[in-house]
């Protein structure tokens, strides 16, 4: 027999919550407020590569899957920094920096060389999805730089958040671009 998860504890009654190593710390804590963020954009990266994935747009829902697990790092060393106990299987990677970077590099090299000016977000449900996975993520940036001081030296954090926020305009963009494309040849 499977027990049942428990989901209500009611220990969040009064406005506090558990960091860990760290114990009790009201919800509005800036540690609280980086993580609710950044569970945020993980939820808008997984919605962004579920509308990728329903579109056929495999290659990007793989993409957004990545990126998405790399916010999980994210999640894991906000969440430890400031008890001290980052391990090094928690801490986000050069090579998520470095994915990302490669993401953006491609998806750049689908657009045109001329500058089409200021991009309104839209124009599919997957490309509007990434514009909001893209704002969320820079609120998520400003949420962790307000913490810097519990990070560890030498943390990935920002560069992979700044980006991720790249890599999802790039994305964007180059399936707005190629959207924009088809509606030109089809007039």
């Amino acid at each position: 027999m499977v027990a049942k998860r428990r989901i209500t504890t009611k220990r969040g009654d009064l406005g506090e919550t558990d960091l860990y190593k760290v114990g009790r710390v009201p919800k509005n804590h800036l540690h609280m407020d980086a993580l609710g963020t950044l569970d945020e954009l993980s939820s808008w990266l997984g919605l962004a590569q579920a509308y990728q994935e329903q579109a056929g747009n495999t290659r990007e829902a793989e993409d957004l899957l990545a990126l998405q697990e790399g916010v999980g790092y994210v999640l894991s060393e906000v969440a430890l920094s400031p008890s001290k106990t980052v391990t090094e299987e928690y801490r986000v990677k050069p090579e998520h920096v470095e994915m990302a970077e490669r993401l953006i590099e491609e998806a750049k090299s689908r657009l045109p060389d001329n500058n089409r000016g200021f991009i309104l977000p839209g124009g599919t449900i997957e490309v509007a999805s990434l514009h909001v996975a893209r704002t969320v993520v820079r609120r998520a940036e400003r949420d962790v730089v307000a913490i810097m001081d519990d990070l560890e030296e030498g943390s990935l954090i920002i560069p992979y958040l700044n980006r991720l926020s790249d890599a999802c305009f790039a994305i964007a963009l180059a399936q707005q671009e190629n959207l924009f494309l088809e509606e030109s040849d089809s007039e």
